[in-house]
């Protein structure tokens, strides 16, 4: 799972050429996102106190050694930008 531990707003997700280039770089690996541009991240459904899900990369590998570097790599790929700085709605000046 790729996650962030503060708020924020999704300013850009991974685009589909990033996507098929993690898929096709490891032969049977899917990946999920689970935000699109302009969504706040404490508005998620179903997530934890402390983090939020930004999608999910599903790969497997031969060894844990292989399977942590592959994730590494794949979150590399995988480019969000998420501006901290913006207030929620909730919140006036």
């Amino acid at each position: 799972m790729i996650r962030r531990y503060r708020d924020g707003v999704v300013r850009r997700v991974p685009s589909d050429e990033e996507i098929r280039r993690v898929e096709a770089r490891f032969p049977g690996t899917v990946v999920e996102l689970n935000v699109h541009e302009g969504m706040r991240l404490s508005e998620l459904l179903h997530q934890d106190s402390y983090s939020y899900e930004l999608g999910v990369v599903f790969v497997g590998a031969d060894s844990e050694d292989d399977l942590e570097d592959r994730i590494q790599w794949c979150e590399n790929a995988l480019a969000f930008v998420i501006d901290a700085d913006c207030s929620p709605w909730w919140v006036t000046a």
